[in-house]
């Protein structure tokens, strides 16, 4: 007894949703809002969130709105090569030199008034 094979006839439609699907998966978007260290950068989230409301924003993986300042990235960069604080780009983890008082290998410089404002 032979086997029998089920074609499955896929139209344009079909194909076009199969690959949409696929892009979807394996290149996602994602949309940085710079400018989020501006006054009435609130606003224009809510206006971009209400306008995409079917777009999540930043609250799980699948985030695709993400609220970015490129102004506070240069700031924590310039106090990263000064020795005022430890960063690694791109994270939100920030050490300053009072954080490890008291430890031998703390080669930070404690920040003044003027440097903390």
């Amino acid at each position: 007894m032979g086997r029998f094979w089920y074609v499955t006839v896929l139209t344009i439609v079909d194909i076009h949703n199969v690959v949409s699907a696929f892009l979807e998966v394996r290149f996602p978007t994602i949309i940085g809002l710079n400018k989020i260290d501006l006054s009435e950068s609130d606003k224009n989230i809510d206006k971009i969130c209400r306008k995409y409301d079917d777009v999540t924003l930043f609250c799980n993986l699948q985030s695709k709105l993400v609220p970015i300042s490129a102004l506070s990235e240069v700031f924590l960069k310039k106090l990263h090569q000064q020795r005022f604080i430890n960063y690694e780009e791109g994270t939100d983890f920030i050490e300053l030199a009072e954080d490890n008082e008291g430890y031998p290998n703390n080669d930070l410089k404690v920040m003044d008034g003027k440097t903390r404002a």
